[in-house]
């Protein structure tokens, strides 16, 4: 289930490599789409010396989170001398991430070169896409499920070194197919749509909420205990309850929720996600409408 970047780009990255006599080249996605604005100098491909190393590590953690995490580039860029970056972009204004190359020689990379790796940057931005692991779901503007793995994965990482708490929510709506059935899939899409936008307004800035497929759901809590992550759950629960999804109608909407906050068993993150998914399967089998622990 763990997203590993450098293998989907395992081809642009040695067409890199080749292409411009680099030792290193990398590819950076962020946990969440930012605004093309926000890279501030790099907001364009720009060729740089060990020297600016710092401001674009800094443009990073503007950013958000980032795969891979900052430690590992860090590592990766320990011997580099010079640099050429690239935004990948989503549109004119919006970029996912960033594609980098580095030497250990103080040669510097032609500005005729600019033109190339652009290329190979709007190829690789093509090539993520293809294959489904768009950081955003198109109907509710949750992060897709990909894009919640990625934000998953930087949490795990960060308890694994640091042991800083996180707690993952997965919730899934119930009864949800005989609301299709009864009302149509147009609705049952705008029913996803308003249950989604709920969750936004009350998940705080740093949560990470996304759409795992179908009528799941779940959120990522950094810096999140058990009894935090209860109280969120409970408060989401209440509030998709309270929800009137059709103009004259008698039916709402109910939610089971299942919480696990990391632990040192939780190794990975198909284990923190199965056991999540655990304690939902047991509020739905023991009535459902209810927020259970992993």
């Amino acid at each position: 289930m763990s997203l590993n970047i450098e293998n989907l780009f395992d081809n642009f990255l040695s067409l890199a490599r080749i292409s411009f006599n680099s030792a290193v080249s990398e590819v950076i996605i962020f946990s969440e789409p930012v605004q093309r604005s926000a890279l501030t100098a790099f907001a364009e491909t720009q060729i740089f010396p060990e020297s600016g190393l710092p401001h674009f590590m800094g443009c990073l953690d503007a950013a958000g989170g980032v795969q891979p995490e900052r430690t590992i580039l860090e590592n990766r860029f320990a011997s580099a001398r010079i640099f050429m970056a690239t935004p990948l972009l989503r549109d004119a204004s919006v970029a996912i991430g960033f594609a980098i190359v580095a030497d250990d020689a103080e040669n510097r990379f032609s500005r005729g070169q600019f033109r190339a790796f652009e290329t190979i940057a709007k190829c690789m931005t093509a090539h993520y896409d293809l294959h489904g692991l768009a950081m955003e779901d198109p109907l509710t503007g949750a992060l897709s499920r990909r894009g919640f793995e990625v934000s998953a994965e930087i949490e795990l990482g960060r308890f694994m070194r640091y042991e800083r708490p996180a707690s993952m929510i997965m919730f899934d709506l119930d009864h949800f197919k005989s609301f299709n059935d009864q009302y149509g899939h147009a609705t049952g899409d705008r029913v996803l749509e308003v249950v989604a936008a709920t969750c936004i307004e009350l998940k705080r800035a740093q949560d990470r909420f996304g759409r795992l497929g179908g009528e799941e759901f779940a959120l990522i809590l950094p810096e999140t205990a058990l009894t935090q992550a209860l109280n969120m759950a409970e408060r989401l629960r209440c509030a998709i309850k309270a929800l009137t999804l059709v103009p004259g109608g008698d039916r709402g909407i109910t939610a089971s929720f299942g919480v696990k906050t990391l632990d040192l068993r939780t190794s990975d993150l198909t284990l923190w996600m199965s056991k999540c998914d655990a304690a939902l399967y047991f509020a739905k089998h023991n009535g459902r409408d209810q927020v259970q622990v992993g």
